[in-house]
């Protein structure tokens, strides 16, 4: 592997950061003057270029070279944990947040698209702040290393590798044959929904900066809003378009969290591709069902009330979690066992292969189950043969293997994670739900502590920095984070 040549393309990549950091820095400069912020901006925009200069000077040269697979796997991990870090120096510098492992879990969660917080007083921390910690979903959402491939010329084979460590979708659909129109495209899809979001919200009575940023995370299935109740809010204020805002918001996170191969083919009309798409199906159906188990099951609570506001909170925490997305018009915390545990599972499976979403997918958790059934049906018929298949595509048996991989690595993972963090932390719940929230980069969990009501300001350090670890491989699908810290990685041979 040649580091030279990895170093040479952070440095590229620190330097397009420098654009997206330029934006809140002319918005605290122009907009919010009064909170005196920009000079956090400032300061971050030197230290990153910085980097960038060192990167350049001891990287190699990028013409005629192409990217291997071992350093597409380097880039991919290096990125999002550098730019995490250079993310985190404006709450940091501004003394915003005092804490730069507190930065860095506040940093490293928005580009994630994860949503989890340690903030208590979130509207406290300034509109500057406010909007760069929902802009690091907006680039997290569109992926830094899309962005990348659509102007890199060395990228345009190696590129190939990199964009599917990004979007990968089942049996390797691509939208369009080369790698910069794949990503141009995608950007185009991403810029039109965050703008028909942010109207939408707006016309219905949101001001600019809440439709914003609300919308930037909701497209992203991040999850940061710049309220303490986050969209509860509305609601609780008596808005009289609170319940506009929560099914405008449903829509762009079950948007978010389908594939964005099959939002460009809807766009093109291609509407029988959407309603055949086997992945769509099921992850709809799972969000349908879990919409009537959990409206029935807050309704016979006594505490809850009538079945249209159970309906109501239903859909919207069902969608929220199930698009990995985050946001909370009810604290989950406190509702019975059964809509506890449903959740608990949304948090596991997440969203649509190709989306912005993370969780183990609706892809595989429905391949595991047609094997988990095809298993048991062999057992009774031992004599017949009986092949697994995807809408359509028979999986081979390197592709069953491939799922069941990385499924098996995932639960590992979060095992682990709940082992350590059990070291530090004293309740089990909210452990075991954290753990969860990070690697499937929901952000609440289920526990009165860091459930949509608290957050993980209580955490110890080290905690954090674990949950910063779990929400970069969920973000990444674990293996590009794992191969990191295998040796043959980094050999020159």
């Amino acid at each position: 592997m040649s580091i030279r040549l990895v170093l040479a393309v952070q440095s590229i990549l620190l330097w397009i950061f420098c654009a997206f950091l330029a934006i809140p820095a002319t918005v605290a400069w122009l907009i919010y003057p009064y909170e005196n912020r920009s000079d956090a901006f400032i300061i971050t925009l030197a230290i990153n270029l910085a980097i960038a200069g060192v990167f350049r000077l001891l990287g190699s040269s990028l013409r005629g070279r192409e990217i291997g697979l071992r350093e597409s796997f380097v880039i991919v991990g290096l990125s999002w944990i550098l730019i995490a870090f250079v993310g985190a120096l404006p709450f940091y510098i501004s003394g915003a947040i005092p804490s730069l492992a507190d930065a860095y879990f506040e940093s490293m969660s928005g580009f994630t698209t994860t949503g989890a917080s340690i903030l208590q007083d979130i509207e406290g921390m300034g509109k500057s702040l406010l909007f760069w910690r929902s802009f690091t979903h907006f680039i997290g959402g569109g992926g830094i290393i899309v962005l990348t491939v659509a102007i890199l010329p060395a990228l345009n084979v190696g590129g190939v590798t990199l964009f599917e460590r990004e979007a990968s979708t089942p049996f390797g659909q691509k939208m369009i044959p080369k790698i910069k129109q794949i990503a141009r495209q995608i950007w185009v899809i991403y810029l039109g929904l965050n703008v028909l979001a942010i109207l939408m919200l707006h016309l219905g009575g949101m001001n600019w900066f809440e439709s914003i940023t609300h919308a930037i995370g909701a497209i992203a299935t991040g999850g940061f809003s710049p309220l303490n109740k986050s969209i509860g809010h509305y609601a609780a204020t008596g808005h009289p378009s609170a319940f506009y805002f929560e099914m405008v918001l449903v829509m762009f996170m079950l948007l978010g969290s389908m594939s964005f191969v099959l939002i460009f083919s809807l766009m093109r009309g291609q509407l029988r591709v959407a309603a055949n798409d086997a992945q769509l199906r099921f992850y709809l159906g799972v969000i349908v069902i879990s919409i009537l188990v959990v409206t029935l099951n807050l309704t016979i609570q006594e505490n809850h009330g009538n079945y249209l506001k159970s309906l109501r909170s239903a859909v919207f925490s069902v969608v929220s979690v199930a698009s990995t997305t985050g946001y909370g018009t009810d604290d989950f915390a406190i509702w019975p066992l059964l809509s506890k545990f449903i959740l608990v599972f949304l948090m596991f499976m997440g969203g649509c292969t190709g989306s912005t979403a993370a969780g183990m997918k609706a892809f595989r958790v429905s391949t595991a189950l047609k094997e988990f059934l095809t298993e048991i049906y062999l057992t009774v018929h031992p004599r017949q043969v009986k092949a697994i298949h995807f809408g359509g595509h028979y999986l081979s048996l390197s592709n069953v293997r491939a799922i069941n991989t990385f499924l098996l690595t995932y639960v590992f993972c979060y095992a682990i994670g709940v082992s350590l963090l059990a070291w530090l932390e004293p309740d089990f719940e909210t452990v075991a739900s954290s753990v969860v929230a990070c690697i499937s980069t929901i952000g609440p969990g289920s526990s009165a502590i860091n459930g949509p009501a608290g957050n993980y300001s209580s955490f110890h350090p080290a905690s954090k920095i674990i949950l910063s670890f779990l929400m970069l491989l969920g973000r990444l699908e674990i293996f590009p984070v794992l191969v990191l810290f295998l040796p043959s990685t980094w050999s020159k041979n």
